[in-house]
This record gives structure tokens, sequence and C-alpha cells, in this order.
């Protein structure tokens, strides 16, 4: 997938089954490539602050209490996904 079709695909998934906004997608995705805090926060232009509240909402709507755990959650919802998605083609 390009990166558009990956972000809008990300966007859909997490926001429909999980009722993440769209900047917590975008945390939840950098979250994921390993990034910090400070790193999202200069990334998404906002402070390491308001980055840890948005994974505080994150964890919350995932139910898991670490970025590890919300990054292997989004991880395995995302292959979930494609694997239906596969099925189809």
């Amino acid at each position: 997938m390009d990166r558009i079709s990956t972000r809008w695909f990300h966007d859909n998934i997490f926001s429909e089954r999980l009722g993440l906004t769209r900047r917590e997608v975008e945390v939840l995705t950098w979250v994921t490539d390993g990034k910090t805090n400070a790193e999202i926060g200069e990334i998404l232009d906002t402070s390491p602050r308001t980055v840890q509240k948005h994974l505080e909402h994150i964890f919350e709507k995932l139910g898991v209490g670490t970025r590890t755990a919300a990054a292997a959650r989004a991880r395995a919802l995302t292959f979930s996904h494609e694997s239906q998605i596969a099925s189809l083609l």
C-alpha cells in the first residue's frame, strides 16, 4: 500500500472499530514506528505532554497500559483487517 492509502486504511480501522480520533491514530502510528513522545511531538508540532495525553486516551480505548501493548494491538488489528481484505480479492 502507498503512504496515502495506508493512512486512510489506519484512520478507518482505528476510528470505526475503536473510536480513536484522527490525532490519536496519528500518535499511535508513530508509536508503532518506535518514536518517542518528544519525536512524535516534533513531527506533529505539539508538546510531548500533549502526546502523552493522547497516549493515555489511546491506552484507555485499546484497554492496554503500555505503548508496547498499544503498538502490538494496533499491528494485530491492522494485520487482521488486511487479511480479511486479501481473502476477498
